[in-house]
């Protein structure tokens, strides 16, 4: 949504940032009373289960390597066709 408006200028500029502040008013009257419900039962969700710290030598430490490594593996040449017997 920043990006939005920091793509616009002038008058849409001013225009987008009125619509969002209304658009954050409208949800803050709508949700008041059902805050404290919601964030209860936020609270009450089970934590998200994490797989454990990898540091071996096959990861990658960067996105970028992680990347690099894709293409690489998209500029392979498909392996060879087999007979089917």
């Amino acid at each position: 949504m920043s990006e939005l408006i920091d793509n616009s200028s002038g008058p849409r500029k001013a225009m987008l940032k009125h619509l969002i502040l209304q658009l954050h008013e409208t949800c803050d009257h709508l949700l008041a009373p059902e805050a404290a419900g919601l964030l209860e039962r936020v609270g009450a969700h089970p934590a998200v289960k994490t797989a454990p710290h990898n540091d071996g030598p096959g990861v990658f430490r960067t996105a970028e390597e992680a990347l690099r490594a894709s293409a690489r593996q998209a500029e392979r040449p498909p392996p060879p066709a087999t007979k089917e017997g």
